[in-house]
């Protein structure tokens, strides 16, 4: 039997209490890329997050719309993925958190030749990510979170994101 099933009824029987928490965040972290895609860029990988949720239940958890940008850059090269998602939480105890989003992703791939020829892929694709988080406070979070958004002109796009973030 496969674990999604379980995991999702889990989270519909957990439920999803926001516990009246404000209704905006904004998140910074660091992408995490597959090993091409780091060989292109680099290591690091900013990124930044903002969402906006409602704090009433709907379908396993509380809902949200969540707009994330990640950009790798280095050796001349570039990766930009810009996703904008519907996505809920639901509580799995009173700090730890899961969540799943479905949405759709604009990537950018800005590839350098050796001998300096630049080329550029863009593309726009449906997507999604699943999410596992904690809360520091009742305003403070941090959320590890992993990111399906296709590929480019051969290079992946897909990442995993640690964030820390605030409500407001």
């Amino acid at each position: 039997m496969k674990p999604w099933p379980i995991l999702l009824m889990a989270c519909a029987t957990a439920g999803a209490d926001a516990g009246g928490r404000p209704p905006i965040y904004i998140a910074v972290g660091l992408d995490y890329l597959d090993q091409e895609s780091r060989t292109l860029t680099g290591d690091r990988a900013p990124h930044l997050a903002l969402g906006w949720s409602d704090n009433t239940p709907a379908l396993f958890g509380i809902p949200s719309i969540d707009l994330d940008w990640g950009h790798a850059a280095g050796n001349g090269n570039s990766i930009d993925t810009i996703g904008l998602c519907y996505c809920e939480r639901a509580q799995l105890t009173s700090t730890l958190y899961f969540g799943l989003g479905i949405g759709t992703f604009y990537n950018r791939v800005k590839l350098t030749d050796p001998y300096g020829a630049t080329s550029v892929s863009d593309g726009l694709r449906p997507g999604g990510r699943a999410m596992l988080g904690y809360l520091l406070s009742s305003t403070i979070f941090i959320e590890g979170t992993y990111f399906y958004s296709g590929t480019v002109a051969g290079v992946n796009t897909n990442a995993v994101a640690v964030c820390l973030g605030l409500w407001f």
